[in-house]
């Protein structure tokens, strides 16, 4: 039965995460590559993200200390759209000063359910 209940939780629990994250629709300004690494940042797509990178013709280090997605950090914007892959994946990469600490804690509403989607334009900038 106990097993049943914490079953239920985390499902519960990993659905109201899956709702969360999904809040945000990213518009590129341009197309440039910054920018797309911007919206993938955002988007929670590190799979996607990595590649980009790769492609760049940049190092890791240059992308996450150097390219700005609507004015902050590419990790730092990550972070602030709840993409918590990217944020993790940029964090190895980015410069002391500028990292978002592992351990941190964030209150969020769970019963407040809204569906419509906030669209975030993004430019970005070297």
């Amino acid at each position: 039965m106990n097993t049943l209940k914490l079953t239920s939780v985390v499902v519960m629990i990993l659905f109201s995460y899956q709702v969360n994250a999904a809040n945000y629709k990213f518009v590129a300004m341009d197309n440039s590559i910054s920018t797309k690494m911007c919206v993938l940042a955002g988007s929670n797509d590190k799979t996607q993200l990595k590649k980009t990178m790769r492609l760049s013709g940049h190092n890791n280090r240059f992308i996450a200390n150097n390219i700005k997605c609507n004015d902050m950090i590419m990790v730092q914007f990550a972070n602030h759209y709840g993409a918590a892959n990217t944020t993790k994946h940029l964090n190895r990469y980015t410069r002391f000063i500028n990292r978002v600490p592992e351990t941190s804690v964030t209150i969020r509403d769970i019963a407040a359910v809204n569906d419509e989607a906030k669209i975030i334009y993004i430019s970005a900038a070297n």
